[in-house]
């Protein structure tokens, strides 16, 4: 259980990093930006 924590963790930290460049080479809107955040948060 311990490395299920870790793991989602570091892929909340990673996503929340690279959401610029996501945003940008996908042309995302601020809305669609937010969907992701709130998904990686919650996965």
């Amino acid at each position: 259980m311990f490395f299920g924590i870790v793991i989602n963790y570091m892929d909340r930290v990673n996503i929340s990093h690279a959401i610029l460049q996501i945003k940008a080479e996908f042309q995302l809107t601020s809305l669609q930006q937010g969907m992701i955040l709130s998904f990686a948060e919650k996965y």
